[in-house]
């Protein structure tokens, strides 16, 4: 971009230096955009080989941090050991689920110490 601004201004219809910035900010890839919106926001104004430069380093760093994502998993997917497993369901409030009825164990030895009766003890003992 900075070449055909440079070459408009050598034709003789040069560019306004804030349309030039824009252009070239606006043709930018969607990986510049935090770049863009950092320039945007902090009201910079930069002649067209400051912001060449500016666009190099910004450049580097985005590689830097492509490469760190990519190196944090190594390519594999990440297993699910960090995250918290849900608790309860996802019923409707006054709808739980239906509780499970304890089921009497009998057992063939054994006296309930309560009844004194046998077949079960105390913690099955109906009385």
């Amino acid at each position: 971009m900075k070449g055909y601004i440079d070459h408009r201004a050598r034709l003789g219809y040069p560019l306004s230096l804030k349309l030039s910035t824009n252009l070239i900010l606006h043709s930018l890839p969607s990986c510049f955009s935090l770049f863009v919106m950092n320039y945007n926001m902090n009201n910079m104004e930069k002649f067209i080989p400051e912001l060449h430069g500016m666009l190099k380093t910004a450049e580097v760093n985005a590689k830097k941090r492509a490469t760190q994502i990519l190196n944090v998993n190594k390519g594999k997917p990440m297993k699910n050991k960090g995250k918290p497993k849900s608790k309860g369901s996802h019923a409707p409030k006054g709808q739980g689920k239906p509780k499970r009825q304890a089921k009497a164990k009998v057992f063939k030895e054994g006296i309930c110490f309560h009844c004194k009766e046998p077949g079960h003890w105390k913690r099955n003992c109906k009385l």
